[in-house]
């Protein structure tokens, strides 16, 4: 509607002034106007409106009384059926618009017949759109009208304006109901558990009261050490780094101290080599490669738990009999470091791997390497 309604403003008084270029804008703005009104039963605004003069029905409207009365023929009406409908129905059954645009019931549109040849006029210099009311039933003035219009407009405006401010204070009135309630359930849930508590402690007043209660142990003193579990603890400590741990030596304590348990074993498990295959041994092979840290070379939570998984197959296939291998492997984040590369040159230079060719692109990206973490 707004496009429709500024165009024929601005383009009727193009046409009126002598610019025949301005005939294509307004059939565009007709054309909208016609189907607008085709697809909503012959009214501009949708929703449950009915007889209700709207913002939209004046300026529409006066924006047509120009054309219906001094430019548009008969013929050239019948281009936009609908659109001549609406302004008969505005003009002939809203009587403040009959007034206004002075015409009467029986004679809407007062544009002269033509030729068939000829189906826009151009009006003469003396031509007024709204001229005073002719005879008819309609007793209002030309001036009434156009102040009853007027308060109409600006009614609706107002009614628009009303209903958007209560629209706005219910919301409003919602809203701090809403919180209300919210505070008022807190602070009841914070009543009841106070009320709780405060049956809790009595309970416990009562009960010591009674003597039923168990005193409780008083924190900070140290338990005993076992004397059996010191001397093994010892013993363990003494054996050299890369010496075997006999247990018949080294007894096993009752509580389990990491620390000092699993002390020498690991460098006497690499001194005597069983961390090596044997090759060309006839034994089944078992290799597990380990995927090392990516170009980063950060260690986290992933390597831990995978490699700790790794480290259980393999000693548990080795114990089986197999010749087991777990070997170092490499880089397993190539593609993430491509692509990271591969971003920076397109975003720095304009330029993709493709441009620069295998080797010259392996060279940027240990370049991007060594710049980022060295």
């Amino acid at each position: 509607m707004e496009f429709a309604g500024n165009t024929l403003d601005a383009r009727v008084g193009a046409y009126v002034l002598g610019d025949a270029r301005a005939r294509t804008h307004i059939e565009a703005a007709l054309d909208a106007l016609d189907a607008r009104l085709a697809t909503n039963d012959g009214r501009l605004l949708f929703g449950d409106i009915g007889d209700t003069i709207t913002l939209a029905d004046v300026a529409v409207t006066a924006s047509l009384a120009t054309l219906m009365r001094g430019v548009l023929s008969e013929k050239a009406r019948a281009r936009f059926p609908r659109v001549a409908a609406y302004y008969v129905d505005v003009v002939t059954k809203r009587k403040p618009f009959a007034a206004f645009l002075g015409g009467s019931d029986a004679v809407p549109i007062a544009c002269a017949s033509s030729p068939e040849t000829e189906t826009w006029h151009v009006p003469p210099a003396a031509f007024r759109a709204f001229p005073a009311p002719g005879p008819g039933p309609v007793t209002e003035s030309a001036e009434g009208a156009a102040e009853k219009l007027a308060d109409l407009a600006v009614s609706a405006a107002a009614g628009g304006a009303d209903a958007a401010a209560s629209d706005a204070a219910a919301k409003a009135a919602a809203k701090k109901a809403k919180k209300a309630a919210e505070s008022a359930a807190k602070k009841a849930k914070l009543e009841a558990k106070k009320a709780k508590l405060a049956e809790m402690e009595a309970a416990k007043a009562a009960k010591e009261a009674s003597g039923e209660a168990k005193p409780k142990k008083k924190k900070g003193g140290e338990k005993e050490a076992d004397p059996a579990d010191v001397a093994a603890l010892a013993a363990a400590r003494a054996v050299p780094l890369g010496a075997f741990k006999d247990p018949n030596v080294v007894p096993m304590a009752k509580s389990y101290d990491p620390k000092n348990v699993e002390t020498a074993w690991y460098e006497w498990w690499e001194k005597e080599g069983f961390f090596k295959p044997t090759p060309g041994s006839d034994k089944p092979k078992f290799v597990i490669v380990i995927p090392p840290p990516n170009v980063t070379g950060a260690l986290h939570i992933g390597h831990a738990l995978t490699n700790s998984i790794q480290d259980t197959i393999v000693r548990w296939r080795r114990m089986s009999g197999y010749e087991a291998l777990w070997v170092p492997g490499t880089d397993h984040a190539g593609i993430a470091t491509q692509t990271v590369v591969e971003k920076k040159l397109q975003r720095e230079e304009g330029i993709t791997r493709h441009d620069l060719g295998r080797e010259k692109f392996l060279e940027r990206v240990f370049e991007w390497k060594v710049r980022l973490f060295f």
